[in-house]
């Protein structure tokens, strides 16, 4: 009985151990990332494909409602294709988006101040950040990735293949769109952890970093605390339109054709009649 106990809690230990550190300590998953191979164009719209099939995840929430309380309201929309992920920013945003005011020195640094996205992903779903990979995005079109050392470097591509963003100015509204290919050996069916923070500001040639919406309010860049997403293999498809049966047109009636000489009955029965007479009188003449 007691090698029986023993060999239960040795299994329990191992697969403890086997639960990736941010799935055991972070606070739950956000669901399911479907997997859609339709075909994704990275242009800053929102794509039906996103809105009916993909992981929608809320990012409303004021990071920190004292000092970063925030009213801009944002939604995420993820898919994957096996191989990327694709994932768009919803965001509507009621601070200043003149990009003209922006200021160029956002490569690096204090780059997260400006208005745009921190996007956090833990692809080796490890809750390390030592292999976190991070993305800094602005609304002005720029970004830079890295990994670890959450510095940018010559390594971008590793993390984001695509990246795409629209300002509507009157309707105080922009879209981000990421394309960014798996990393750490992610695969479908793999967990991975996730985060997002996105930052406005009252006066954009500023950087004040005045307002922070997110995913996951007072957690930055703390991986074991993230959420997690799944890699699905549950494939998606958008529904064909229906097909429009082929519509019948309206068969004319055929109508008798009207001859004066030889369709009237009566007619035809003064003619047969007239010649027959007219036979008959030949007949005689000769």
């Amino acid at each position: 009985m007691k090698k029986l106990s023993l060999a239960l809690a040795i299994l329990m230990i191992a697969l403890a151990l086997a639960v990736p550190a941010s799935a055991a300590k972070g606070k739950g998953s956000f669901g399911e990332v479907p997997l859609y191979k339709g075909g994704i164009t990275v242009d800053g719209k929102i794509d039906e494909a996103y809105t009916k099939l993909g992981l929608k995840i809320d990012a409303t929430q004021s990071f920190d409602t004292g000092r970063y309380k925030s009213d801009a309201k944002a939604w995420l929309y993820m898919l994957h294709d096996g191989a990327n992920l694709y994932l768009v920013y919803d965001v509507s945003d009621p601070y200043d988006l003149d990009v003209s005011k922006y200021p160029k020195e956002n490569e690096d640094g204090g780059a997260w101040k400006n208005t745009g996205t921190e996007l956090y992903v833990d692809w080796g779903c490890t809750g390390a950040v030592s292999t976190m990979a991070k993305v800094c995005a602005w609304i002005d079109g720029r970004f830079w990735g890295a990994g670890g050392t959450l510095t940018a470097g010559d390594n971008v591509k590793t993390y984001v293949s695509e990246y795409k963003t629209v300002i509507d100015k009157a309707n105080k509204k922009y879209v981000l769109e990421f394309k960014l290919p798996f990393n750490d050996g992610a695969k479908i069916g793999s967990e991975i952890g996730f985060n997002a923070m996105i930052t406005s500001n009252d006066d954009i040639s500023k950087g004040n970093q005045d307002h922070i919406t997110c995913t996951l309010p007072g957690v930055s860049n703390s991986a074991a605390e993230f959420k997690n997403v799944t890699i699905s293999g549950t494939e998606v498809k958008m529904p064909e339109p229906p097909k429009e049966e082929p519509k019948e047109e309206p068969k004319e009636e055929q109508k008798p054709t009207e001859n004066p000489t030889t369709g009237d009955p009566i007619t035809v029965l003064a003619i047969i009649a007239a010649v027959s007479g007219a036979g008959v009188v030949i007949s005689k003449k000769r």
